[in-house]
C-alpha cells in the first residue's frame, strides 16, 4: 500500500509504502507525524465507517442539545419546574441518541415534536430567543435524514470529523496557496482513495473511492503518541469529548477493553509479551476488582502501580497491554510515533529489535517516526540480521525545504542512509563549532 500527500500539513510532498516496517525520519517540525495521523484518518474512515460518521454526528447533536438547555436556563423563564427538565440530557441527547442507533426516525422526529410543544410553557425575554430555540430544534431533523447518506458521503464525513478532531481544521500546507490532496493505492498499484482538501476552510471533496475499499485494507488502526495516556486512561471522559483527540480516545478503549480473537493471534500476542517483559524484567498484571493495572518484577510478588513507573517503562508497558489485549495484530495497522522519548539508548535498541520481530514473525505493518541516531541504527542493524531491509525495511527522510517538508525514500538520495544520520548527528557538528569559538 502507498500513500501520496501533497500540500498537507508542513509537507510539500510525500511517498510512503507500507511494506512492513516504514521508519521516517528527520527533525521536528519535518511533517513526521502528518504522515501517520493521515493514514489513521482514512483507515478509520473507512474500515470503521459507521462507527466513525455516528460519532461526529453524535457530536454533533450533543452540541446543540447543550446549547438548547442553556439558551433556555439564559433567555427563559418557566414556573413548572418539570418543564425545563423535560430538556435535560436524560430526556433529549440520550434519548434521541438511543432512537438514532436503531434507526428509528419516526420516534426521532416524535421527540423533536415534543420539544418544540413543550417550548409554550416557557416565557421567553423576546420572540427571537423563542424562535433561535424552535430553529435548532429544527436543525435536528436534518441531521435525521444525514443518517441514511451513501456510503461515499459517510466516508467524506468521517473525513472530515477527524480532521478537523485530529488538526483542528489546520490541514493544509499553510505557506502554499494549493490545494491538498492525498491518494492511497492498494499494493496492485490501483487508486483506491483521493481526495483533495480545498482553502478555505479544510473541506474535503472526494474524487476517487474503490467499492467495497474496507475488504482490503487493515481492519484497524492504532495511533501511539505517547506512553503518558496511561496517566489519564483511568479518567471518564464522556463529558468531555474535546478534552483529547480522537487517537487518544481510541488508544483508551483499546488498553480498556479486551477483543477476542483467534488462538493463533493470541499465541503470538504471548511471545510479544514475554520478548517485553525480558525488557522490562517483569510482567504487566491487570487487577479486576481494582481495575488497575500493575507491573510485577521477576522473583518478587509486590505490585507496583503501573502510575509509579518511569515514563520509558511506560511506554514498554503500553506496548505489552496492546499485545495482551490482541490489538498488535497483521490486520491492525501500529503507527508509534517517536517512541524513543524517555527511553535510554540501550531500550531504544531493544525496542528496535522488537519492532524488527514483530514484522519478521508476525506479519505485523509498522510505521515509526523517530530523530534518534540509536533506534534508527538498530532498526537498520536489525533489518539487515533479518534480511529484510530495502523489503521489508523502509526509511524515509524528511527534507525541510522553504516552503515546507518533501518526504522521499532514502534509496532515492545518492547517500542513501547517510542522509539520515548527517542529520541526525548535525547537534554534534553545531556544538563542535560552538566549542571551537
Amino acid at each position: 500500500m502507498r500513500i501520496t500527500l501533497n500540500n498537507i500539513g508542513k509537507i510539500n510532498h510525500a511517498e510512503v509504502e507500507l511494506s512492513g516496517l516504514t521508519v521516517i525520519a528527520g527533525p521536528n517540525e519535518s511533517g513526521k507525524s502528518t504522515i501517520g495521523k493521515t493514514l489513521y484518518v482514512i483507515i478509520k474512515a473507512i474500515s470503521s465507517n459507521d462507527d466513525t460518521y455516528f460519532n461526529s454526528w453524535q457530536r454533533t447533536v450533543a452540541t446543540t442539545f447543550q446549547n438548547i438547555f442553556y439558551d433556555l436556563l439564559g433567555s427563559a423563564t418557566v414556573d413548572n419546574h418539570n418543564a425545563l427538565s423535560f430538556f435535560r440530557k436524560s430526556n433529549t441527547e440520550e434519548r434521541f441518541v438511543s432512537f438514532a442507533k436503531q434507526r428509528m426516525t419516526d420516534e426521532m422526529n416524535s421527540l423533536l415534536e415534543d420539544h418544540i410543544n413543550k417550548l409554550a410553557m416557557f416565557s421567553f425575554k423576546s420572540e427571537l430567543d423563542r424562535v433561535r430555540i424552535v430553529s435548532m430544534l429544527e436543525s435536528l431533523k436534518a441531521r435525521i435524514q444525514e443518517l441514511g447518506d451513501p456510503d461515499k458521503e459517510k466516508v467524506r464525513k468521517s473525513i472530515q470529523f477527524l480532521y478537523n478532531d485530529i488538526a483542528r481544521g489546520q490541514v493544509n500546507n499553510l505557506w502554499r496557496e494549493e490545494e491538498g490532496e492525498v491518494t492511497f493505492k492498494l499494493t496492485s498499484g490501483e487508486k483506491a482513495l483521493s481526495y483533495i482538501i480545498k482553502k478555505p476552510g479544510s473541506k474535503v471533496e472526494i474524487n476517487c473511492l474503490k467499492e467495497g475499499l474496507s475488504d482490503y485494507i487493515f481492519r484497524d488502526v492504532t495511533f501511539i503518541e505517547t506512553p503518558l495516556i496511561l496517566q489519564i486512561q483511568e479518567r471518564d471522559l464522556s463529558d468531555s469529548p474535546d478534552a483529547i483527540p480522537v487517537f487518544w480516545r481510541d488508544l483508551i478503549k483499546k488498553i480498556r477493553k479486551h477483543t477476542p480473537n483467534d488462538q493463533h493471534e493470541a499465541d503470538y500476542s504471548d511471545i510479544i509479551c514475554d520478548q517485553i517483559a525480558r525488557i522490562l524484567g517483569g510482567q504487566i498484571v491487570y487487577d479486576v476488582e481494582s481495575q488497575r493495572f500493575y507491573f510485577i518484577k521477576n522473583q518478587s510478588e509486590e505490585r507496583l502501580d503501573i502510575l509509579n513507573l518511569a515514563s520509558g517503562a511506560k511506554g514498554l508497558a503500553l506496548f505489552y497491554i496492546l499485545a495482551k489485549n490482541l490489538f498488535i495484530n497483521p490486520g491492525n495497522l501500529l503507527i508509534i510515533d517517536e517512541p524513543e522519548n524517555h527511553l535510554h539508548p540501550e531500550w531504544q535498541v531493544r525496542l528496535a529489535e522488537l519492532l524488527v520481530n514483530l514484522v519478521c514473525d508476525g506479519g505485523i505493518k509498522v510505521l515509526v517516526t523517530s530523530h534518534s541516531p540509536y533506534f534508527i541504527e538498530a532498526v537498520k542493524s536489525f533489518s539487515i540480521k533479518r534480511n529484510i531491509l530495502n523489503t521489508k525495511t523502509n526509511f524515509y527522510f524528511a527534507d525541510i525545504g522553504a516552503n515546507g517538508s518533501t518526504i522521499k525514500n532514502v534509496q532515492e538520495y545518492n547517500s542513501k542512509e547517510d542522509q539520515i544520520f548527517k542529520s541526525l548527528y548535525g547537534a554534534y557538528d553545531f556544538l563542535d563549532k560552538e566549542m571551537a569559538q
